[in-house]
């Protein structure tokens, strides 16, 4: 099973032309609404298994996995950029 493809997605996400502030705002968006998400599961959820990419993972691994990916985005960012 094939995951995603990031390069595809990004030759069409267009984002050379959004301004930088509408940039910030969807990340923002898309931040809260993950922690949102998360916080709403209980224990028995983050426990729950399932399949991504041909691989058994839990809801709490995705946790996880997403705030790690978040860290190595901002470090590439503080890098690149500040």
């Amino acid at each position: 099973m094939v995951g995603f493809e990031q390069d595809d997605y990004v030759a069409k996400g267009d984002a050379l032309n959004r301004s930088f502030k509408s940039l910030v705002e969807e990340y923002k968006a898309v931040k809260h609404s993950t922690i949102t998400l998360f916080r709403s599961f209980d224990d028995d959820m983050l426990l729950r298994i399932g399949e991504a990419s041909g691989a058994s993972i839990s809801v709490r691994a995705l946790g996880y996995i997403i705030t790690g990916h978040e860290n190595h985005h901002m470090s590439v960012i503080k890098a690149i950029y500040l």
